[in-house]
């Protein structure tokens, strides 16, 4: 049966594409589902700030009248002037246990990403750096942390079929200590004598004012990673509004020298 890759263009479509995860990863018990209102928000260009500087198209692949695939096809402008590239980048990729149907959806992002001459196709990555990106390749054995990418072990393959090459090796770390590591001890001790140091917790109280703190300080240590593209302070607004209702305030620290 023929494979159909329709753009998404009504609100149906959105929901369709929202909601096809839960097909795909019915018998997952290490799949983490997302808020489906938080994706809508994500998905709504006059919700989302990414959409001001970005142009960003939804796909379907529809196979006998039924929802098998999706993918998102984008062209982050900021990316591209601060990286001096041409790049496509390519997200939220799901698809059934069907090779097919994964190859059309890459096919018709190469193909969209061709017609506005880019020259690298490059994800996934749901929108950009600043947001889940990078294919599971190892660690299918444990659900995925917050804003961690997690996929079905059969796309490593669909994408090596597709001839995608690997650009960066991504990688989370788990660590498991019941005490401080002794060398973290005497560090602390040092900085403790210097007194300009002061670590305090994040006020919730001043939620906006913290969050401007932090933006000054996330772009700054940031601006040389791999990939890293510099959020706006609207786009890191509307990031801190998502995460402010998972914060645990006594796990979130800010450090000042001097008051600054």
């Amino acid at each position: 049966m023929e494979i159909e890759v329709k753009k998404v263009k009504s609100r149906k479509d959105l929901m369709k594409f929202i909601k096809l995860p839960w097909k795909i990863y019915k018998n997952d018990p290490n799949w983490v589902p997302p808020l489906i209102s938080q994706m809508k928000e994500t998905l709504n260009p006059k919700k989302n700030p990414f959409f001001n500087h970005s142009e960003v198209q939804l796909f379907l692949a529809i196979k006998d009248g039924e929802v098998v695939g999706r993918i998102s096809a984008q062209i982050n402008r900021n990316h591209n002037k601060f990286h001096n590239e041409k790049v496509c980048s390519f997200g939220f990729f799901d698809c059934e246990p069907d090779y097919e149907v994964a190859s059309a959806l890459f096919q018709k992002v190469y193909d969209w990403a061709k017609a506005r001459r880019m020259e690298i196709l490059r994800g996934p990555m749901n929108f950009s750096s600043n947001d889940e990106w990078g294919l599971l390749i190892k660690g299918f054995d444990s659900p995925p942390m917050v804003m961690m990418t997690y996929n079905p072990e059969y796309y490593i393959d669909y994408f090596d079929k597709f001839s995608f090459e690997k650009a960066k090796d991504l990688l989370a770390y788990y660590a498991d200590f019941d005490k401080m590591p002794e060398r973290f001890e005497r560090l602390m001790k040092k900085v403790e004598k210097k007194k300009r140091f002061v670590i305090r917790k994040l006020n919730p109280k001043k939620f906006n004012e913290e969050v401007s703190t932090l933006f000054k300080v996330y772009n700054k240590s940031w601006e040389y990673n791999w990939g890293f593209v510099p959020m706006d302070k609207e786009e890191f607004l509307h990031l801190a509004k998502d995460l402010k209702t998972i914060i645990d305030y006594d796990l979130v620290f800010v450090a000042e020298i001097d008051g600054k």
